[in-house]
């Protein structure tokens, strides 16, 4: 079992006699009353909902005072008395918070002794664990060493002789022994530093294993370790309570926080970041330190130029405004050949407002010829009807014009992305078995879905686990096949719009002749386009009826589905689509789910019902009727399905029920066989 990684904070500063006192740090730490001699305050802090657990350890050649809180960090700021004089080395780490009190102790303890303590050092540590998600220890340390005699170190450094590479003393011209100047310890090198992180983290993992802990800690970096994603940045103490100052007041007024300081702005970006990593994280495992994105760029290069793929991709690419890989050519692909395109939808708009007017006017001109006056009806002049109507038809075919062109430059990038997707499925499977020479049965999307991972984290899943992956990942949005329900939902939902309109168009009175040249051609407009989305409905029909048996395969049949319309098949599968894989994998009681979608459409029934007698928003009437018929077709439409459903049922029904009879009649009441 892969352990947890666990959340690992080693963090060294050092205070200086001009800004801090040493003894005020020590008192916060430790939660005790200490009296400063330097300015003669006694420093206290408030206490704290839990108090600090503090602990003091010294060489065992420095004096017994050294292990006297309030006298050692006097006596320090007495003998560093420069002004920029360094009064202590503070240490914080992270203690884990699945450690008991008394193993975070003993831990730290041994850790203080051992890196500390028996190098020269007198340490005060406090352990706090105020928030009891985060427990941490405070060690301050003394940046000076004890002599044998148990006084202070005077000196920081001594000389000692200068040797060549064969260990012999090095004399100058002038024949006196050259010497050089070297630090009585190296507690101030890098090396020492990055010991000191490695030795913590040692000591966890070794803590960790011995308490039967489930973590690990690594003092390396995010990138040291090979994984992805990326460390938040620590705030400093006052960046913190000042975010958190924010929060309250964002909290108070019922606003979203938004962080101010900069480092808590890019943490929030590093956090986002991170998110998005989320379904790839479990798979650091498989993480390489193999690059394949040179791999890649040789299987691109080795492709022959062909200028039509070329000139597809580039038409997609000023498209789509962004490069162009399987993803981007799959999702313009799709768009193009939805039924819901807009570019489409406007276009069969302009297709059948184009036939309306080539109509009305072929309409204008044959009741012109039986009655001329039959044309001031709708603005035209009796005299100057030809003009103006020649005039109209020039107008319509400009119009035609514009149309076939836009109509043209439409088909073209339609089959521009055909051809884009072809090219980047054919650069994506060999990109694929560059890396992988097993026999594979994959799908372009969970192809694409490997390639990615390689390609961004230099992850490289085995070829049996990357379709359970890309099931388990965020990446089906690849899939962008718009399922027959939605499509009627769509349909149905502008159908209705249709209705509205019309209905509202049909009641126009009293409109000026132009006004009402306008209102008849939109009126066949929309009753063309009202004709051509019936039929797309009866089109998606038959498709609505094989995605309700491919959801409850034991339970619908074609009779059963006869008794009901496509808007409530529709809602059936709608009900069934926001439900999650498990929770449609446990209906085994169609009956429960049928019942839950009639009680759902009854309640929506009465409910539009009742904000038509109030009205508090003005909707037009017709608007809520509309509304209110839908819910009650989709309630018949259950009905219907159920007693199908029953009438199917009940020869098994009346079986049982004489099996039990029989049963009954053959055994007593009593157990006695009759």
């Amino acid at each position: 079992m892969r352990m947890a990684q666990g959340y690992f904070l080693f963090s060294t500063s050092t205070s200086n006699a001009s800004t801090q006192s040493a003894v005020a740090m020590a008192s916060y730490r430790s939660g005790e009353k200490l009296y400063s001699l330097k300015d003669g305050e006694t420093k206290s802090f408030k206490k704290r909902f839990v108090e600090p657990e503090s602990f003091m350890l010294k060489p065992d050649h420095a004096p017994e005072w050294a292990l006297h809180r309030e006298r050692l960090w006097n006596e320090v700021e007495a003998f560093e008395h420069r002004d920029n004089a360094r009064l202590s080395r503070n240490v914080l780490v992270a203690l884990p918070n699945n450690m008991t009190p008394e193993q975070q102790r003993e831990a730290t303890e041994e850790y203080v002794q051992k890196n500390f303590v028996n190098h020269g050092m007198v340490a005060d540590t406090s352990i706090h664990r105020d928030d009891e998600h985060n427990p941490h220890a405070h060690i301050m340390l003394t940046v000076r060493e004890f002599n044998q005699e148990g006084n202070w170190e005077t000196r920081k450094s001594k000389r000692v002789p200068k040797l060549d590479q064969e260990g012999n003393q090095i004399y100058n011209a002038k024949g006196w022994r050259e010497t050089k100047s070297i630090k009585l310890n190296d507690w101030d090198s890098k090396k020492k530093l990055l010991e000191w992180r490695e030795n913590w983290s040692a000591l966890l993992n070794e803590k960790s294993r011995k308490h039967g802990l489930d973590r690990t800690y690594s003092h390396k970096s995010f990138e040291e370790q090979g994984r992805i994603e990326k460390p938040e940045i620590r705030l400093t103490r006052e960046e913190y309570q000042f975010e958190q100052r924010q929060k309250e007041r964002s909290e108070k007024k019922g606003i979203e926080y938004q962080p101010t300081t900069f480092y808590a702005k890019k943490n929030e970006e590093v956090k986002a970041y991170n998110r998005s990593l989320s379904s790839v994280l479990h798979l650091q495992d498989y993480k390489t330190e193999e690059s394949f994105n040179e791999l890649f760029k040789q299987v691109r290069r080795r492709n022959v130029y062909n200028q039509e793929k070329i000139e597809a991709t580039k038409k997609i690419a000023e498209r789509a405004k962004e490069y162009v890989d399987f993803p981007v050519a799959k999702k313009v692909y799709t768009d193009f050949h939805s039924p819901t395109n807009k570019w489409k939808q406007k276009l069969e708009r302009d297709v059948h407002n184009l036939n309306a007017k080539k109509s009305f006017i072929k309409g204008l001109i044959h009741d012109y010829a039986e009655d001329p006056s039959s044309a001031l009806k709708y603005g035209y002049s009796i005299d100057n009807f030809k003009e103006e109507v020649g005039e109209e038809l020039q107008r319509l075919e400009k119009q035609q014009q514009d149309f076939q062109e836009e109509q043209e430059k439409y088909r073209e990038l339609k089959q521009a992305s055909a051809l884009s997707l072809a090219y980047q499925q054919e650069l994506l499977k060999q990109e694929f078995e560059a890396v992988y020479q097993d026999d594979y049965h994959l799908s372009y999307e969970e192809m694409d879905y490997a390639v990615e991972l390689m390609k961004d984290y230099q992850i490289k899943l085995p070829v049996n686990e990357i379709e359970d992956e890309y099931r388990k990942s965020n990446q089906r949005h690849l899939n962008t096949h718009v399922p027959a329900w939605k499509q009627a939902k769509n349909t149905l939902v502008t159908l209705n719009i249709y209705d509205s309109t019309l209905r509202k168009l049909e009641n126009q009175k009293h409109l000026s002749p132009q006004n009402l040249k306008n209102n008849h051609i939109k009126y066949d407009t929309f009753h063309r386009l009202k004709e051509q989305y019936v039929n797309t409905l009866q089109e998606l029909a038959p498709w609505i009826d094989e995605e309700i048996k491919q959801a409850f395969p034991e339970h619908m049949n074609d009779d059963i589905l006869e008794q009901a319309d496509v808007e409530t098949k529709s809602f059936l599968l709608e009900k069934y689509h926001v439900l999650s894989e498990e929770e449609q994998q446990s209906i085994i009681n169609i009956d429960h789910f049928m019942k839950e979608a009639l009680e759902e459409s009854k309640s929506n029934y009465h409910t539009i019902n009742q904000l038509q007698k109030t009205n508090e928003n003005h909707y037009d009437k017709e608007d809520y009727q509309t509304q209110s018929d839908k819910y009650r077709h989709i309630a018949e439409g259950i009905v219907s399905m159920f007693q199908e459903m029953a009438k199917q049922r009940s020869p098994d029904r009346s079986k049982n029920n004489r099996d039990r009879t029989k049963t009954f009649r053959r055994k007593g009441t009593d157990g006695r066989v009759l």
